[in-house]
């Protein structure tokens, strides 16, 4: 009986988180990630979901499996960035999110002008673009959404022998 209750309760549950409202002024993007990174080592590929968080003092960048669980976050506030394994093990602090990726990775994604590209934009304050370099990134919209926001996003690194490709598929925007 007890299984069967939690059974029942566990799509209410889901319903309820899937409709939290976020505080005043942040805003969230969602959608699914794909990396492949070659050059110093063995080759890598990775594959997951990504929740970004930008607002007032807030951007937060969680890196997830394909089934939501957080492998990484990375945060960036007035008080400096962090880089955590989970969602609360901090590995590593710094003055940019950018700097503690190239510490930790090898490369960095920036972090700083990822809500733009998602928007389609080089820069927060330009207009949109199909094709764009960002420091060592060039990135090219793919496919847009019927509202003309990206769907589909190629991003390709190259420096000193270390090539990422990463493509970002977003989630629709919410009603």
């Amino acid at each position: 009986m007890k299984r069967r209750t939690l059974l029942l309760l566990l799509p209410a549950g889901l319903l309820l988180a899937a409709c939290t409202s976020l505080p005043e002024g942040v805003r969230e993007r969602r959608g699914r990630f794909s990396l492949q990174k070659t050059g110093y080592g063995a080759p890598e590929q990775f594959t997951g979901r990504f929740t970004l968080r930008t607002g007032p003092d807030l951007l937060r960048l969680d890196i997830l499996t394909p089934l939501s669980g957080v492998i990484a976050r990375i945060e960036s506030t007035s008080r400096g960035a962090t880089i955590s394994r989970g969602l609360d093990e901090v590995i590593a602090r710094g003055d940019s999110p950018e700097a503690l990726m190239e510490e930790t990775l090898g490369f960095s994604i920036p972090v700083s002008t990822l809500e733009a590209w998602l928007d389609g934009r080089p820069r927060p304050d330009a207009l949109p673009a199909e094709t764009w370099r960002d420091g060592d990134w060039s990135v090219r919209v793919n496919a847009r959404q019927p509202d003309s926001t990206p769907s589909r996003i190629l991003a390709v690194y190259e420096n000193q022998g270390v090539k990422v490709r990463l493509t970002l598929l977003l989630d629709p925007p919410a009603s």
